[in-house]
């Protein structure tokens, strides 16, 4: 069964959005509408599919082609070029080879803005990525594997070297660690850590965040996940600022990249103790509960120090005989009073 309709209500908006499949169950459409007390609205997005190629053209309302579309339907899709390219303002081309894509353009025509990327690959492994910006800048990404596991990505920009991301794997071939290596003058340096650390179930316990500051490697954030049956409770402890201001080679590299964006007044702020001084300064809780089709059933996020709920949300999950998701209710629960605040409805092909 394939979803064709999905239909949210607030208080103050209704938006539908359908789904169109071919013969194939490949989509060749998608409508959506948006209905408020403001204004209506809506987007079309039509798929054309040529062998190896897909071309998906956006259009917004009040143009002919999304006009002809909610006029006629769907018995226009398919039939080819019954839709106005030069009215879409955003089109994206794919190429594929053997399934695989190998090259994508996207194409702002509002804004007249090009990016591209290229893929290659090898025994079904994509190991180089190459993508081009709206400035004109190449990204060239090299991808190594060992037994089929990825190993490394070296980034290269504009044929410099920019970035190396080596993995690092323990038992089951689980992620423990990610290693970030940057460049300044002529040393590689490590610049980004992230340590990962699994309950035996494999699902993940806790993440480490290290980032270089004045010369050496500093744990400046901690993510938590604590299990108990279906609810978790996500911890969260880190060092204001930090993802901002490490990962430099040493404080004059960090003050001169202040400097750059014009940001020379904070350099007293950041001295040599900042990291130190503050520790971990910021604490943050979630605690979540998922039903059994592990979709979430409640979300409360906590104040730490005072150790009160600042907010919840509650949600009523339903699914038809085939286990897929009919609606969702959302409720914002104010002190044990649930009061709604939107519906989703999905609707599926028999």
């Amino acid at each position: 069964m394939r979803l064709w309709k999905e239909i949210y209500r607030d208080a103050d908006t209704t938006a539908i959005k359908e789904t169109f499949y071919n013969e194939e169950g490949q989509i060749i459409a998608i409508a959506e509408k948006i209905k408020s007390e403001e204004n209506d609205g809506g987007t079309l997005q039509v798929y054309d599919y040529s062998e190896q190629h897909l071309r998906i053209a956006r259009y917004q309302h009040g143009t002919s082609t999304y006009d002809a579309f909610l006029l006629k339907g769907r018995q226009l899709l398919g039939t080819g070029n019954w839709h106005k390219l030069d009215e879409a303002w955003h089109i994206r081309e794919e190429k594929y080879e053997k399934g695989m894509l190998i090259y994508e353009q996207s194409h702002s025509v509002r804004h007249n803005i090009k990016t591209s990327a290229s893929y290659e690959y090898r025994d079904g492994l994509k190991v180089a990525e190459k993508s081009v910006s709206e400035e004109g800048t190449v990204l060239r990404s090299v991808f190594t594997y060992q037994y089929g596991v990825l190993e490394s990505k070296t980034t290269f920009r504009d044929e410099q070297f920019a970035e190396q991301v080596i993995y690092l794997y323990g038992e089951s071939k689980l992620l423990t660690e990610e290693q970030i290596v940057h460049k300044y003058k002529d040393a590689q340096y490590l610049a980004q850590q992230r340590k990962y650390f699994y309950y035996d179930d494999k699902k993940l316990l806790k993440t480490e965040y290290y980032g270089r500051y004045d010369g050496r490697m500093i744990l400046y954030k901690v993510d938590e996940n604590i299990w108990d049956g279906n609810v978790v409770t996500e911890l969260g402890s880190f060092t204001s600022n930090a993802d901002f201001i490490t990962g430099y080679y040493d404080m004059e590299a960090l003050y001169a990249m202040l400097r750059e964006t014009h940001m020379e007044y904070e350099i007293a702020h950041f001295d040599k103790q900042y990291m130190d001084r503050l520790g971990m300064d910021i604490q943050t809780k979630t605690v979540k509960t998922y039903d059994h089709m592990n979709k979430e059933m409640a979300v409360a996020y906590w104040h730490v120090e005072f150790n009160e709920v600042l907010s919840k949300m509650v949600y009523r999950n339903e699914y038809n005989e085939q286990s897929q998701l009919e609606f969702v209710i959302s409720y914002v629960d104010n002190e044990g009073r649930l009061e709604e605040r939107d519906i989703r409805k999905y609707y599926y092909y028999a």
